[in-house]
């Protein structure tokens, strides 16, 4: 009886082992998880960045392409006068 409780000892030492080794995998994941949701984030926050950037660029063309269209009328209302 004695050798039966020491082998299902055994058998459950190696079942909490495993689950150890099961949780710190699982762990693992979810730290995995979380440096791909971070690395997502940091993705979206990028691209947004592009966007804006694009955003202020055309901005910046715009204003060149009004700065120019007042001097334009400038020179025009000069050449009417």
């Amino acid at each position: 009886m004695r050798h039966k409780i020491s082998a299902n000892t055994a058998v459950w030492h190696k079942i909490s082992v495993n689950t150890a080794v099961w949780h710190k995998i699982s762990a693992n994941t979810a730290v995995w998880h979380k440096i791909s949701v971070n690395t997502a984030v940091w993705h979206k926050i990028s691209v947004n960045t592009a966007v804006w950037y694009k955003i202020s660029v055309n901005t910046a063309v715009w204003y060149k392409i009004s700065v120019n269209t007042a001097v334009w009328y400038k020179i025009s209302v000069k050449i009417a006068v």
